[in-house]
């Protein structure tokens, strides 16, 4: 791969699992309040959302590379084995749950949280040096072989500049908790159990910018990622949505098993689950599904990320 600048929160090849028979994706804006229908190369992609740059402005491109190289570039075997209804070795099972600890870490949401925390630090740190002027020359001392001594910068001058100066985080606070998280979540994502379930053969599932969905089932109770009082779905394709439940028991690694959602009223509640979770894209085969979907669930009136009830609530889940 080369260095690509438009870089794709949810993986291409994954994408292409939701199309029509015309090979394109129907979606819906929460934001512009529009559908359009696209090709997966163009949906889901923000210009250098992974890309780091150092000091001198160089770009590097090894986060995007080492998605695709890694984990996205050995899907299409991993989903081409789930349509087939076929158990998943522990390596591909491997590969499919570092793609989804990902995909639960690398959207626009996890990003705006991280630099609302990293602009709150920053302003901080510059609030005490511009409050402190002891602080300040002692700072400058410690850098004196740095670019300070060059410009000698007084006390008042640094706190002109900083009142008139835009901070702005970079991405490499965002790119680093990623990194970090995912090392917590795999684990979990690993061991908990996979059901995968199949949709009636006339109805789809949708999927989002934000794919692995979750919904407190009991509000009264505790939930979270490991809890069985919280539904926990992530839509592999049209025809199938994965399930995680947590054992009662440690059970063998590659515990999976596939099973026929068992009316078409289940999967439209799986997909008012997907469709409320979503960050700004809600994603699918047919316009017609995305449009019902909202409507019943009241998409446009709700605010973003708000624990909704989904019009449909099935006994069994």
């Amino acid at each position: 791969m080369n260095n690509p600048k438009r870089q794709h929160i949810v993986a291409r090849v994954y994408l292409e699992g939701f199309t029509n028979p015309t090979w394109l994706l129907n979606f819906y804006d929460r934001d512009k309040k529009t559908f359009k229908e696209q090709n997966p190369l163009t949906i889901s992609r923000i210009n250098h959302f992974y890309t780091l740059v150092d000091d001198k402005w160089n770009k590097d491109f090894s986060v995007e590379s080492f998605f695709w190289n890694v984990i996205e570039s050995r899907l299409p075997e991993v989903f081409q084995k789930i349509e087939n209804y076929k158990v998943l070795n522990l390596e591909e099972k491997d590969i499919l749950a570092s793609f989804i600890s990902f995909q639960l870490l690398k959207t626009e949401s996890f990003q705006k949280s991280v630099d609302k925390a990293s602009l709150g630090m920053m302003k901080r740190h510059h609030d005490v040096y511009c409050n402190d002027e002891q602080l300040f020359i002692s700072f400058k001392e410690s850098y004196k072989a740095d670019k300070w001594s060059e410009l000698e910068i007084s006390f008042e001058d640094f706190k002109d500049i900083y009142k008139n100066f835009d901070i702005q985080p970079t991405n490499r606070m965002f790119i680093r908790l990623m990194f970090e998280t995912y090392d917590e979540v795999f684990p979990i994502i690993r061991h908990l159990d996979w059901e995968f379930m199949v949709s009636k053969k006339d109805t789809t599932f949708l999927t989002s910018d934000n794919p692995f969905s979750k919904m407190q089932k009991n509000t009264k109770a505790t939930w979270g990622l490991i809890d069985n009082n919280t539904l926990r779905i992530f839509p592999i394709s049209k025809d199938i949505c994965l399930k995680f439940t947590t054992p009662e028991k440690p059970l063998k690694d590659n515990f999976m098993f596939y099973k026929e959602v068992p009316t078409k009223k289940l999967v439209w509640f799986y997909n008012g689950v997907i469709a409320v979770n979503s960050h700004r894209l809600i994603i699918g085969k047919d316009k017609a599904l995305i449009e019902s979907i909202i409507k019943k669930n009241d998409i446009n009136s709700k605010g973003k990320h708000e624990t909704l009830r989904v019009y449909h609530s099935p006994k069994k889940t």
